[in-house]
């Protein structure tokens, strides 16, 4: 008879960190074997032969230990009826065969298949037609992370089971790479039903069913998603007056960003017929914001420092859909040219003072250099400025102003979102200005 061993409680388990062979109690021949990074539960028993065998159940890092425990009783379960858990090799490479058939019948595309015909056809609707790196990256990630799991699979034989081995390698690690692989895997699934390629009906990508049950350790063990490295806001009139002294379009565009506190989407996007100067406002269109509710306030009040940064780039005869910020080429600045830009300004500072533009508080808590975004720049560099309170800041302006001129509303707010429709325009204006004189405050050549 095997010695009986009681369930390990959750408090100890949760300490296990050195490599071991731990029994954990609860099923009979349950262990944790953690080897160097791997961490994994291990069932051992005897098969219907009598045979001593091993078998893993699964990562701890996706599955919890009530999870494993349910696992390896249900396996005892089966040996009790004469099931065995691990079947032979042949066995096991007709079951594959057999599957392989079901899963890319001659009556169903592929996942392959199906996701190239939804690419052309985003492509030929003019989906990304204001992104044009948008379909590569599309691309890109499904090739890296989804095709080479779903990829031969037939579009109606998809299981949750399939779409949960996709998620679980990259969920914990790679958290918002995974969730947009999801958000991709259900557009082509919706697509395909659309299209008379699928004749499922079931929303196998909700994480409110199925797919959110099997998902539950990896999503309860996501490593928490780190803000965008960005500059104490003390230094941002310094940054300003060395971008004020480089050269090429991309120096202002990225100087536009920081005096409206935007994302950079909206900024390399941006047309002249966007700008009223006159008002001094740009109003964003929905389709270049993060948002896209149509009854959103876009509006972003422009400093007299941000019209001066317009008067730059400005041609003599601008058309409304012109962009503002133009490569030599006539096109749109890419994500990775503001990125190269502060790269360049880094190493070049960094050669200066030792230090170059780095978030020091990041850069302390990671162990590494963070260099400086310009999202987060541009956005956490006014909202600190704004409210704080050794400038006296947190007094002298309206916070809930500060978080309407980063677009921050409170139309998901049910209780305040439905009534309150202040726009606190002259506020807004104030803080702009003010904010503008700050990160200008170094800049002596204005010609």
């Amino acid at each position: 008879m095997p010695k009986f061993v009681p369930p390990m409680p959750l408090v100890i388990f949760r300490q296990l960190k050195s490599p071991g062979f731990y029994p954990l109690g609860g099923a009979q021949g349950l262990y944790l074997r953690i080897r160097g990074a791997s961490e994994s539960y291990i069932l051992r028993y005897q098969d219907t032969s009598g045979k001593r065998r091993s078998m893993s159940l699964g990562l701890r890092r996706s599955m919890s230990l009530s999870e494993a425990r349910a696992k390896a009783t249900e396996i005892r379960a089966r040996l009790s009826e004469g099931i065995n858990p691990t079947p032979t090799r042949a066995t096991r490479r007709h079951a594959k065969t057999q599957q392989s058939s079901l899963k890319t019948g001659p009556t169903s595309k592929t996942f392959s298949e199906v996701m190239d015909l939804w690419l052309k056809y985003r492509e030929e609707n003019n989906y990304w037609v204001n992104d044009r790196k948008e379909p590569y990256a599309t691309s890109n990630l499904l090739a890296r992370h989804v095709l080479p799991r779903l990829g031969g699979i037939g579009i109606n034989a998809i299981t949750v089971e399939d779409i949960r081995d996709v998620l679980v390698p990259i969920w914990t690690t790679k958290t918002i790479t995974a969730k947009k692989a999801l958000r991709n895997i259900r557009a082509i699934l919706n697509w395909a039903r659309a299209m008379n390629y699928s004749s499922s009906a079931e929303d196998l990508c909700s994480l409110q069913g199925p797919l959110g049950v099997l998902m539950e350790g990896a999503r309860k063990n996501a490593v928490r998603k780190e803000n965008f490295a960005a500059l104490p806001y003390d230094r941002i009139p310094s940054f300003i007056q060395a971008l004020y002294h480089l050269e090429g379009t991309s120096r202002w565009m990225m100087m536009f960003a920081i005096l409206t506190a935007s994302r950079m989407k909206a900024v390399r996007l941006a047309t002249w017929g966007e700008i009223d100067v006159e008002k001094r406002i740009w109003e964003i269109p929905p389709k270049h914001d993060k948002i896209k509710d149509p009854k959103r306030d876009r509006i972003i009040y422009l400093s007299q420092q941000a019209i001066a940064v317009l008067e730059k780039v400005r041609p003599n005869l601008p058309k409304a859909n012109d962009l503002i910020f133009k490569t030599d080429r006539g096109g749109s600045f890419s994500d990775a040219a503001t990125t190269a830009l502060i790269r360049r300004m880094h190493e070049k500072q960094k050669a200066l003072d030792g230090t170059g533009w780095i978030d020091p508080d990041k850069s302390k808590r990671e162990g590494k250099t963070c260099i400086v975004t310009a999202h987060g720049t541009a956005r956490s560099g006014f909202r600190t400025w704004a409210k704080d309170d050794r400038l006296g800041n947190n007094r002298r302006y309206d916070q809930e102003a500060a978080e309407l001129c980063l677009l921050h509303s409170k139309a998901s707010d049910d209780y305040h979102g439905a009534y309150d429709r202040a726009r606190l325009s002259t506020e807004r204006q104030r803080l702009m200005e003010d904010w503008g004189k700050f990160c200008f405050s170094l800049v002596t050549d204005k010609s």
